[in-house]
């Protein structure tokens, strides 16, 4: 989404990269270029704008958005645990990250899962940290994917929660994060294509059937929780209400197909 945001140039600035400052108690750097970019900004009322994962995770970063950024919205994606899974570890893999098996990443995240562990996947739990007070905008990255007219409702939406006068007409992208794979001078380096393709998972197999229960357990009681509890919150806006309801209702069951 972030990519998405920053076609509007005119409306808003976004930093190109994520800034996590916040939850390092390094919000004074992270204001000073923030205030730098409102300073040079041609719009009185040109949004402001950064992005980090791990905020909601971080009671340090919750703390630091309370106490000096109370009126600052939060724009939150969330995906099926047990594919948010698989995707950020073949993600890590990609760009080369040496990490633990997946049986290894259930609970807590320690320095060596590089940020990869089921408990990062437990978004209630996260999400329950969010003040009432604080408007919040939910969606599932799959309906970033959306080619029909419901891009188009997202985009209002989205739209109105931020309070754009510019109305947002672009098609929203959706970009599969990574970087490009190691290449020599001939060209792509297969050797290391196929040693990295090697290490990636899928999530699906039965020696993933341990952390995929772990995965599937949050991904329902999450459902339940975002469907009957944080829906009816004053303060929280999803976009094409009934297609968010209706994937809610898919983290319900396990994504793998059955396997005989």
């Amino acid at each position: 989404l972030m990519v998405n945001l920053k076609q509007y140039t005119d409306s808003i600035f976004i930093f190109s990269q994520e800034r996590c400052e916040m939850g390092y108690n390094q919000h004074v750097v992270v204001f000073k270029d923030l205030y730098k970019q409102f300073r040079q900004s041609q719009q009185s009322r040109r949004l402001m704008g950064l992005k980090c994962p791990r905020d909601l995770e971080v009671d340090l970063a919750l703390h630091n958005y309370n106490q000096f950024l109370p009126r600052t919205k939060f724009i939150v994606g969330i995906r099926h645990p047990v594919l948010w899974f698989q995707s950020f570890y073949n993600f890590r893999i990609h760009n080369e990250f040496e990490l633990p098996p997946p049986s290894r990443l259930i609970g807590r995240c320690k320095t060596a899962n590089k940020g990869v562990c089921t408990q990062r996947a437990n978004f209630a739990k996260h999400l329950q940290k969010i003040e009432q007070w604080r408007p919040v905008f939910l969606y599932d990255v799959t309906q970033l994917q959306q080619r029909t007219g419901s891009s188009g409702r997202f985009r209002n939406n989205l739209q109105q929660f931020l309070g754009l006068e510019q109305p947002m007409t672009k098609e929203m992208i959706w970009i599969k994060p990574g970087r490009t794979l190691l290449a020599d001078a001939n060209g792509t380096d297969t050797n290391a294509i196929a040693a990295i393709a090697e290490k990636k998972i899928n999530i699906c197999d039965a020696q993933h059937d341990s952390v995929r229960e772990v995965l599937q357990r949050h991904a329902q009681e999450s459902a339940e929780w975002i469907l009957h509890h944080f829906l009816e919150e004053w303060n929280v806006q999803v976009p094409c209400v009934d297609q968010f309801r209706a994937i809610m209702d898919t983290w319900k069951q396990d994504p793998c197909p059955t396997r005989s």
